[in-house]
């Protein structure tokens, strides 16, 4: 078993930002899990998913160390 804490925006499975694959079907963490069979989940795509925003994250948490004058 495994937990899988992707992005969750609406926590209710509408928005798709959570979906992870698991064997053949495509589960919410939010609505289906977080828990999932380790051996069924594609972690390829979901490190794909959840790596899309790094650069993104970097900047933002650059500009509030800057702003804030202290580490996050």
């Amino acid at each position: 078993m495994v937990q899988v804490n992707s992005i969750i925006s609406c926590g209710t499975g509408r928005c798709g930002s959570c979906r992870t694959k698991v064997g053949n079907k495509i589960l919410f963490s939010c609505q289906h899990g977080p828990e999932f069979d380790g051996h069924e989940v594609d972690f390829d795509e979901l490190m794909g998913r959840l790596n899309a925003y790094k650069e993104q994250e970097a900047i933002s948490e650059k500009n509030w160390v800057e702003e804030h004058g202290g580490a996050v």
